[in-house]
């Protein structure tokens, strides 16, 4: 795990930690958002999922079904995956927005520094944006493991294709 430190520098690569919450959502990502040119529209045909997926073809995805669906049951594991993947993209969502804040007080910070006036204030702002910024990566992070997991259960273990998993996430709204 990489961690800001209060100081403005990271215990890793800057890069390496902006790279989570972009890894987070690519590694999960729906390929429709990735290739623009192929997208797949929920009443479309479910033949990739079908292939992984026995059943699929006659689950009924309104958000009704999927709520009150028992756990075990395709549709359970349907909204378990879903709402772990909402989840995920808020927690990425957050993550990022606590990055730029930290990014923006580490700015001022060293503004006043280059101008003679830091303040301790200022560094425990930026101290405090750090461990914020760190306490959302470690929800991305654990959304990201509970996604892992729903996505694995719905399938049983087994992998989906690029072309199963657009038709999933077009099939779930995502």
């Amino acid at each position: 795990m990489k961690m800001l430190t209060g100081s403005g520098h990271f215990k890793a690569s800057i890069v390496a930690c902006q790279a989570f919450g972009i890894a987070a959502l690519l590694l999960l990502a729906s390929p429709s958002t990735a290739i623009a040119d192929s997208t797949v529209d929920a009443t479309s045909s479910r033949g990739y999922l079908a292939e992984t997926l026995v059943g699929i073809e006659m689950v009924q995805t309104s958000d009704a079904i999927l709520s009150s669906a028992p756990v075990g049951s395709l549709e359970g594991k349907l909204y378990a995956y879903q709402q772990a993947r909402l989840a995920l993209e808020s927690a990425v969502a957050a993550q990022n927005e606590a990055y730029a804040d930290y990014r923006s007080l580490l700015l001022v910070a060293k503004a006043h520094e280059t101008a003679g006036a830091a303040s301790d204030r200022h560094h425990f702002a930026v101290a405090e944006a750090a461990n914020t910024y760190n306490w959302f990566q470690q929800r991305a992070e654990e959304a990201q493991s509970v996604t892992q997991a729903a996505l694995l259960n719905l399938c049983d273990g087994r992998g989906l294709s690029d072309m199963a998993m657009r038709e999933l996430h077009a099939m779930l709204g995502l």
